[in-house]
């Protein structure tokens, strides 16, 4: 009878090394199923970019709602401008970007997020509020808009920055499957500003020249994430232009028609001169009254009658013949 080899304790740790590793590639395989958006798989482009997909609820933090008309960097139209002193030392958001990543606790409570409104794209199901600014913080609670930049649906580069794999918000998780005309919604609390998709590309996380100004588009959303996934070396940069606001088109809505002066003349135009008579102009023959006392032009007057006329009026009545 063969005799059963003892378990050594050099095989058990390698089990539970194998029973570790397989658990996590589960895991992560769950994980990824879970967030995938499946949609993009069997649903067509058009039905991929209706927008069926809740306002995001509000974020279990402090924060408090911008106004519509805030200017993020206290400018009518900001545009981000990098500085040059910063060198390579200033990265791009999303710089501690990571699975496990959490935002230190500070030592005082800190102030309040400042909430701009929403971002929603309806092909990556994708719904989040977005929050004043870029730190990790902001990056944990939802999307951070860049300040310095333009506010939602205004004139320059508005960039919007997110996480692409974090513990707790991960919203630009799968940007990279964003193609030329993909929708992107931006809301806050007076419009609703859809964007387009143009481009997608790769950039280091030092060239932050992508934040400043566009002159290719003129109204522009850049979306800003780390690459590749688990990665903060480089950024995925995704470039849109504004097609609609509220339903009609960025020109008509900052810039509405006005009906011609053809159309309906105005109240105070005075007649063109052309069309007032001239003051020496004698009055056409055709143009003066009738008298009524006149018979119609080639009627004869009726037998023992004679016309009157003015001069009959004036007349001295004959004087009496003599008696015979």
């Amino acid at each position: 009878m063969k005799q059963k080899r003892p378990v050594s304790a050099r095989m058990v740790v390698s089990r539970v090394i194998i029973g570790i590793g397989l658990s996590l590639i589960l895991f992560a395989a769950v994980y990824e199923a879970a967030g995938y958006p499946w949609r993009t798989l069997f649903a067509s482009p058009e039905e991929l970019n209706v927008d069926t997909l809740p306002d995001p609820t509000p974020p279990p933090v402090d924060y408090v709602d911008l106004p519509e008309d805030y200017s993020p960097s206290g400018a009518a139209q900001p545009s981000f401008e990098p500085d040059p002193t910063d060198g390579e030392d200033t990265a791009l958001p999303g710089q501690d970007d990571s699975f496990i990543n959490s935002p230190k606790k500070p030592a005082t409570p800190p102030p309040p997020l400042e909430r701009v409104g929403a971002i929603k794209i309806p092909k990556l199901d994708v719904s989040v509020n977005v929050f004043e600014g870029q730190s990790s913080r902001v990056l944990q609670a939802g999307c951070g808009h860049t300040p310095g930049t333009p506010a939602f649906g205004k004139q320059g580069n508005c960039v919007v920055a997110g996480h692409r794999v974090t513990r707790a918000m991960h919203p630009f998780r799968h940007l990279d499957k964003m193609e030329e005309g993909d929708l992107i919604i931006l809301k806050n609390n007076a419009h609703t500003y859809t964007y387009a998709t143009v481009t997608t590309f790769i950039v280091k996380n030092t060239e932050n020249w992508v934040m400043g100004k566009t002159d290719d588009i003129e109204y522009c959303l850049t979306l800003v994430t780390c690459h590749p996934v688990g990665s903060a070396r480089e950024r995925l940069i995704l470039r849109a232009r504004l097609v609609d606001i509220d339903g009609v088109s960025p020109e008509e809505f900052y810039h509405p028609s006005t009906p011609s002066p053809d159309a309906s003349p105005s109240p105070d135009a005075s007649p063109s001169p052309d069309a007032l008579p001239s003051p020496d102009a004698s009055p056409s023959p055709d143009t003066l009254p009738s008298d009524p006392a006149l018979p119609p032009e080639g009627a004869s007057p009726s037998d023992g009658a004679s016309p009157s006329t003015n001069a009959d009026a004036d007349a001295s009545p004959a004087p009496p013949s003599p008696a015979s």
